[in-house]
Parts: structure tokens; C-alpha cells; sequence
């Protein structure tokens, strides 16, 4: 995978990631209205994928631009060079998905004040969900 082609793949994984972000603010708004059910599985679901998707951009993405460098016609061998596309690409994965990380602890905030909820709930004997 070469260098642009990682950066595009990291743009296509940033763009997603907003979408995730905007699903965590409407799970804090679902939250806020009570609605602590569709809360908790939304905030479960955007937490996974955007593990998923920190995982691609940050590590699966830089792993194959590194093993395509490994082959010894996709680069003229100097090892500087291999070590400043790596630090490249990492980092461009890095930024593009920075603002999933904080959707990603937003997202356990809000599914352990859910839990929090039901289970309080649950004792009280009153529905979980309003």
C-alpha cells in the first residue's frame, strides 16, 4: 500500500469517525432525555466501532504501508526513508481519527451512567426506559 493511498484510507477512516461523533452526541442527547435503553446500546455500538476504527487508522494502515516497503522493489532501501514514511502514516492516521477518541470516552461515559441507571432501576422496580 503506498503512502497516498494510506493517507486515503485514513481520510475515508476520519470521515467515518465524524459520523461516530455525531452518534455519541445524539446518545448524550438520548441520555439527558432519559431514554437510558437506547443510550446504552447505541454508546456500546459507537464504542466498538470506533475502536475499530482507531485501530485501522493507527495500526493496520501504517502495518501495511510498512510491509509494502518491505519488498525490495517498492523502495530504493535506505532505511531513513522506510522510518519517515512509517512516522508519516501513523501520524496521519493519528490526526484524522483524533476526534474519535474523545467520541470513544464520551461513548463509555455515557453507557456506564446507562448501566448505572437500569440497575438503579431495576431496584426501584420502575421501568428502565421512559
Amino acid at each position: 500500500m503506498s503512502l497516498v493511498t494510506a493517507s486515503r484510507v485514513d481520510l475515508v477512516l476520519g470521515a467515518f469517525g465524524l459520523g461516530l461523533v455525531g452518534v455519541v452526541i445524539w446518545t448524550v442527547v438520548l441520555a439527558c432525555r432519559g431514554s437510558w435503553v437506547r443510550a446504552r446500546v447505541l454508546a456500546a455500538a459507537t464504542f466498538w466501532l470506533s475502536v475499530v476504527v482507531q485501530l485501522l487508522a493507527c495500526f493496520v494502515v501504517p502495518f501495511a504501508v510498512v510491509s509494502s516497503l518491505l519488498v525490495p522493489a517498492a523502495t530504493d532501501g535506505e532505511p531513513s526513508a522506510k522510518a519517515s514514511v512509517l512516522a508519516e502514516s501513523i501520524s496521519d492516521g493519528m490526526n484524522c481519527v483524533a476526534p474519535v477518541a474523545l467520541a470513544t470516552l464520551a461513548a463509555i461515559v455515557v453507557w456506564a451512567a446507562s448501566v448505572w441507571q437500569a440497575r438503579k432501576a431495576r431496584r426501584a422496580g420502575a421501568p428502565a426506559d421512559r
